[in-house]
């Protein structure tokens, strides 16, 4: 099964790169496994009909299945490349929407949970836009964000749990809001949200 590649968040990069493989390895199987295998169905089925009392028909009921079960394989394989390309497509849509609406995300969240008065909203404000440029950028090229375990962005006030409380209202009301609205497609949505757990995870168990 190839479900590893495309449900943890840590398997962006690995996702990248074994498509291409994938591919190929698919072109190879199409082309001259996967019409070998047919034919030796079809000849076991035809020696089945025509057999002779000496043949052991169970015998060749056992090969065919194993054989069926070879081309469902081979047909998982190839369900599975349009699906990762597909994802691929969606986190760099996700990137993109992300990098294009920094400042408004952040703007919109730092005033749902700063008052302006605050004497951090500013600074809160310029953070969150950091984080979601790194986010971001980090999508469109659909690599893991392993940048922020090196302290790329560091801030003190506000507490790291009001960074948290603000990531979560985008991974909770933000993404799902443009999902409803098709401003993103389910399959953007679906990454940002996998991006976002990845920040929450750094947020709560690198920073707090």
């Amino acid at each position: 099964s190839l479900d590893f590649l495309y449900e943890s968040p840590l398997n962006y990069e690995l996702r990248h790169q074994v498509l291409e493989v994938l591919k190929e390895q698919a072109h190879i199987i199409n082309q001259i496994i996967k019409p070998a295998v047919e034919d030796v169905i079809y000849e076991l089925e035809h020696k089945k009909q025509y057999s002779q009392p000496s043949i052991n028909t169970a015998e060749i009921e056992k090969k065919q299945d194993k054989l069926r079960q070879s081309l469902a394989h081979i047909e998982n394989l190839n369900a599975s490349i349009p699906h990762i390309e597909a994802q691929r497509a969606a986190c760099i849509e996700a990137g993109r929407w992300l990098l294009s609406r920094r400042l408004e995300l952040a703007q919109a969240v730092t005033s749902k949970l700063l008052s302006p008065q605050h004497p951090q909203a500013e600074e809160f404000c310029r953070n969150i836009c950091k984080y979601i440029k790194l986010l971001g950028c980090c999508m469109e090229n659909e690599i893991e964000p392993r940048l922020l375990y090196k302290k790329v962005i560091t801030h003190q006030q506000p507490p790291v749990q009001t960074y948290v409380k603000a990531f979560q209202l985008i991974k909770t009301r933000y993404i799902y809001d443009w999902e409803s609205s098709q401003q993103v497609s389910s399959q953007a949505a679906e990454e940002l949200r996998g991006y976002f757990n990845y920040l929450l995870h750094y947020l709560m168990t690198a920073l707090v």
